[in-house]
């Protein structure tokens, strides 16, 4: 694809992206993991490498040469929502690695005005004595697996555990997540990534659950060495969800789906393929000598994304941009460090 075409099909997407979303459980981990994969739109199916990789496609953490950490840290929403990433990769062998991550999204010191007496009206007395601070924090944990086969085929495995906590109220659960790719010599990368693949139970209380569903997402990219721009290029593309399942199911197992949005009836794909395409993910990437990076994206969340990096020796730094089209900037910084 010439580059002109890449970046007006870019502008497309980010037009049509605007009110495609769905919230599901866990919706915290829609805020993804580093800063590069936030400045690619979050295209990341069908991405050869990055450290944040086992959050989402964990054949992404095949490549590395020697242990790799990175921490990102991001303040969203006015400094409303504290959000901490960090993740490590280390190559067992050439074709074999391990990698792990850690997440945290927290709103920290909330009012809580329960323990507030009222008045005939019903209507809360403020008292400083009665005042309390709760928190509202979530965490995930990742552990991820990949190998390479007969040199094209990649496949990985992330086992990831959740814990959910706000005031008194605390929930525990696990899923597994998968995915693979396929090496073209000719530079491209076709990927799969499925995440919740064994659903990923929520527990509340002993009859309360919150389950979320499979989702499946295919991936395609590029990436080629370009001589005469002393650097190279390297473009994402990610298809929405192909499965129309993704939901929340509360209650214990017989729970109802409860859809906040416009519930899928089908498989979208089949009833209006070039909206399905054009509500994917998408990103750009440039890099000069593998030194400084530039970045541009879009998905169905955030109008555009954008972000740059530069890697001095062994200390990559980066940063991203997120514009979403009804809420504020948001923007995330990530240090990382190759041993």
């Amino acid at each position: 694809m010439k580059m002109p075409g890449f970046f007006l099909l870019l502008g497309v997407m980010a037009l049509s992206a605007r009110g495609e979303r769905l919230y599901y459980v866990n919706d915290f981990l829609n805020n993804g993991g580093g800063a590069r994969p936030m400045a690619l739109g979050e295209a990341m199916a069908a991405d050869f490498q990055d450290r944040s990789s086992g959050f989402y496609n964990p054949c992404g953490i095949l490549g590395f040469e020697r242990l790799t950490l990175l921490a990102s840290h991001a303040v969203l929403f006015k400094g409303l929502l504290d959000y901490t990433f960090a993740s490590g990769v280390y190559p067992l062998r050439k074709d074999r690695a391990v990698g792990a991550y850690f997440v945290r999204s927290a709103v920290d010191e909330i009012w809580d005005t329960r323990g507030f007496e009222t008045d005939d009206d019903g209507r809360p007395i403020y008292s400083s004595a009665r005042l309390r601070f709760v928190d509202n924090a979530d965490y995930a944990a990742g552990f991820s697996y990949a190998a390479l086969w007969r040199e094209r085929l990649r496949y990985g495995l992330t086992l990831k555990f959740i814990r959910r906590r706000f005031a008194d109220l605390t929930s525990f659960g696990t899923a597994l997540d998968a995915g693979v790719q396929y090496l073209h010599p000719f530079g491209w990368t076709f990927g799969l990534m499925g995440r919740n693949l064994t659903t990923s139970l929520n527990r509340y209380y002993e009859d309360d659950w919150e389950i979320g569903l499979p989702e499946v997402f295919p991936g395609v990219g590029f990436r080629k060495d370009v001589e005469y721009l002393y650097g190279g290029i390297t473009l994402l593309y990610q298809f929405p969800n192909l499965l129309p399942t993704s939901g929340v199911s509360q209650g214990a197992f017989g729970g109802a789906f409860d859809f906040e949005g416009q519930a899928p009836s089908g498989n979208s794909l089949t009833e209006n393929p070039v909206r399905f395409i054009l509500n994917g993910n998408l990103g750009a990437e440039y890099h000069y000598r593998n030194k400084l990076f530039v970045r541009l994206g879009t998905n169905p969340v955030d109008l555009v994304t954008a972000g740059a990096g530069i890697r001095i020796g062994r200390l990559v730094a980066d940063m991203a941009l997120r514009h979403h089209p009804d809420l504020d900037d948001g923007y995330r910084l990530a240090v990382s460090w190759d041993f």
